[in-house]
């Protein structure tokens, strides 16, 4: 039997329109021997006397507390996930926490493997909303100094107040909602690794008409475990039977299956609705868009549980057993119109192959557009062989001809965190234009050849763009 959907992961975090999509949280686990050094360095300073902390106070570049200090920067870009009860491996409200894993956050940082923002948003390549979690050169340097500073406090009286939630879909706007048939308890003996359960759904919005979805807000019942939900239109009735018969009679004993591939069924992961971490809030699509969802259409759900227990001393298996059923809904607003009917359309590379043992190989696809479009938005996607990413459109226009505008830029491509990022305005591209689709890998990790394919072990080079048609026809 194959293997379903591991989809996406955000924190995402997040928005899918009026903010970066973007499944968030997690990884970034504590180090060991930061610790012990850290721990080492706070033993230190006891020995010495309160001008001594005073001192250091005074000359470190970054202390902790106030709007130039590291806890902006926390509370701005990490605190949505690192809390003391959030779906991270440990939280980082107060200085206390802050200090405690000041290496780490260096270090993690450093790489960009925190926050989870896959796309990069210093400029040089699109510009994205003030959602995208992308950390600028002058933050990721605050983590450096703090470290370095070793952990300095500051004053307490600049301490910044933690951010309340982001503001939800307000219950009038709740028209639809998606969510498991059944309360699911998450099983560890269902993860794909020692942590992650994905589960899927097939869902029937009942719809008597046509509907637009403009915005959107994910919920957790949990957020301790849920990782992020996808939400998929199928689009194939062939997709539709598949999953059909996996609920209703390969799994008809419990509520929905496992689905711990990237599989849909071939062309049913051709888009999606939504996709979002815990505490992203409401969501909505640009002004004046939103996607269509037909009578009769039926929609698969997935929950991303990730089950890393907060006590490194116990395991998975045992920490899921004492964990509430979870029933997590996703809910729409639906309006019967919009001016501009926007499409989540996919673009592919399918021709991959990539021979073992070798640390660079570049994949590059064109494909040339039929009509003119607004272009809104971009959700790159390959697998774990995936190191970098870009997405270019190349202009075709006499006065244009070869001019090359950046779309999307992964420079440091993780699987776990992926999702759509929104431009502050829309691209506007031209019937001829060419996008210029570019994945690279590295294979060192295997020892036999990779082809394209929908499981987690094979690969892909996917461009999932947020755009609107703006004449007859399609690409």
């Amino acid at each position: 039997m194959s293997n379903l959907a591991k989809w996406f992961l955000m924190m995402v975090l997040v928005a899918l329109v009026s903010g970066s999509l973007m499944v968030a949280c997690g990884g970034g686990g504590d180090d060991d021997d930061d610790d012990d050094s850290a721990d080492d360095d706070a033993d230190d300073d006891d020995s010495s006397d309160d001008d001594d902390d005073d001192d250091d106070d005074t000359e470190a570049k970054v202390v902790y507390y106030g709007e130039d200090g590291i806890q902006k920067v926390i509370y701005d870009k990490c605190i949505r996930c690192h809390t003391e009860d959030g779906v991270a491996p440990f939280g980082l409200e107060g200085y206390d926490n802050a200090e405690k894993y000041a290496l780490d956050m260096a270090n993690e940082t450093a790489k960009r493997a925190m926050p989870p923002e896959n796309v990069d948003n210093s400029g040089d390549c699109g510009h994205y909303d003030e959602a995208n979690l992308w950390l600028t050169d002058e933050e990721m340097q605050k983590f450096q100094d703090f470290a370095q500073g070793r952990g300095a406090e500051g004053n307490p009286l600049d301490s910044l107040d933690i951010p309340p939630p982001l503001e939800g879909l307000p219950e009038e706007d709740r028209n639809l909602v998606i969510q498991p048939s059944e309360p699911y308890h998450p099983d560890a003996s269902q993860a794909t690794d020692d942590y992650d359960d994905y589960h899927c759904w097939l869902v029937d919005p009942k719809l008597d008409k046509e509907m637009y979805v403009t915005a959107y807000e994910a919920v957790s019942d949990n957020e301790s475990i849920v990782h992020h939900t996808v939400v998929i239109p199928i689009t194939t009735t062939k997709v539709q039977l598949y999953l059909s018969y996996l609920q209703d009679v390969v799994y008809k004993d419990q509520t929905g299956w496992p689905c711990s591939g990237t599989e849909m069924g071939g062309e049913g992961l051709a888009s999606f609705l939504s996709l979002s971490g815990p505490g992203g809030g409401a969501s909505y699509f640009p002004e004046g868009t939103g996607q269509l969802i037909k009578p009769g259409q039926k929609i698969a759900y997935q929950i991303h549980y990730h089950l890393e227990p907060k006590d490194p001393n116990d395991s998975a298996k045992h920490w899921s057993d004492n964990i509430e059923p979870d029933q997590s809904p996703v809910y729409y607003k639906l309006e019967e119109s919009v001016e501009k009917p926007a499409q989540m359309l996919v673009f592919r590379n399918t021709d991959l192959y990539l021979p073992p043992g070798k640390e660079n190989i570049d994949e590059t696809a064109d494909i040339v557009l039929d009509q003119d479009y607004e272009i809104w938005g971009i959700a790159p996607h390959m697998h774990e062989l995936g190191t970098t990413y870009q997405l270019d459109l190349v202009r075709s226009g006499e006065d244009k001809a070869d001019e090359t505008q950046c779309l999307a830029r992964v420079v440091n491509w993780d699987f776990d965190w992926q999702g759509l990022s929104t431009y502050k305005e829309a691209i506007q591209a031209k019937k001829g234009d060419t996008l210029r689709l570019s994945c690279r890998y590295s294979t060192m990790s295997r020892d036999t050849t990779t082809y394209w394919g929908e499981g987690s072990k094979d690969e892909m080079c996917i461009a999932w763009i947020y755009m609107v048609a703006l004449g007859e026809g399609g690409v």
